[in-house]
């Protein structure tokens, strides 16, 4: 009678999920201590683009206000201009006002962003930003040359020139009511002349101002926005201490998990 031998069935191969696991966790460290790398590089970039967006917002606010200045100053009569210079100051101002939390927070998030993606820990109030105080405003122009009378009498003067021609059309100088009527004409037209030069030199003058202003608003803003960016750049000591304790850290694990390590 033949002797039949039985087949070996194989054993199944128990997979060793506690290689897999220590294997999978030393990828994910590497990959975690490579992100450490060029932090300081990806941070001034960050910190540029958040710059560019920050000051094209603020341009394009002071340039709104600049256009609502021009159209106000276009239609405004003797009572409105006289206030014009406070409101703009105050609308200055609250534009101000507006700006720098704006700023602060803008730059701020784009360097937390940059730490939240390379897994470095910092504390919660990171990066401290503080503005500085913002510059006096330039000083409302006065009217050069003395009072709005010095047009009306320019325009008066204009205006009287056809009474000197009154001898060449025929008619006698010496009328009273030809002098009187000629004199009244040209009063009248002298101060609607003269007031008419003085609207338009002290809304070209406003105007002049209100663009000196705003201009101001505008580059006192960029150079806070400037000195923020500056002032994180050389502060990036407390990242680097953040930085080197990441690293120490995941060093640590890796010995652990390095094989022979007593596993």
């Amino acid at each position: 009678m033949p002797i039949t031998v039985a087949t070996p069935v194989p054993t199944p191969e128990v997979p060793d999920r506690y290689a897999d696991a220590v294997r999978a966790r030393r990828a994910e460290l590497r990959a975690a201590r490579d992100r450490l790398a060029g932090v300081h590089r990806d941070l001034r970039s960050a910190l540029t683009i958040a710059r560019l967006g920050a000051s094209a917002e603020f341009a394009d606010a002071t340039g709104r206000l600049a256009a609502e200045a021009r159209a106000f100053l276009k239609a405004a009569e003797r009572r409105e201009r006289a206030r014009f210079p406070a409101v703009l100051l105050d609308a200055a101002e609250r534009l101000r006002a507006w700006a720098a939390p704006r700023r602060a927070g803008t730059v701020r998030a784009a360097a937390r962003r940059v730490a939240t993606r390379r897994g470095i820990p910092v504390g919660a109030a990171w990066p401290v930003l503080a503005d500085d105080p913002p510059r006096p405003l330039p000083a409302p122009a006065t009217e050069p040359g003395g009072s709005p009378w010095s047009s009306i009498a320019g325009g008066w003067r204009a205006a009287l020139l056809p009474a000197a021609t009154l001898p060449l059309t025929g008619l006698s100088v010496a009328s009273p009511g030809a002098v009187v009527a000629t004199s009244a004409l040209g009063l009248g037209a002298a101060v609607l002349v003269g007031g008419h030069q003085s609207a338009t030199a002290e809304r070209a003058r406003l105007r002049r101002w209100s663009d000196e202003v705003l201009l101001a608003v505008r580059a006192d803003g960029d150079a806070a926005l400037a000195r923020m960016v500056l002032r994180i750049e050389q502060a990036a000591g407390e990242l680097d201490a953040a930085i080197a304790a990441a690293r120490a850290g995941i060093d640590a694990e890796l010995a652990e998990l390095a094989p022979g390590a007593g596993r």
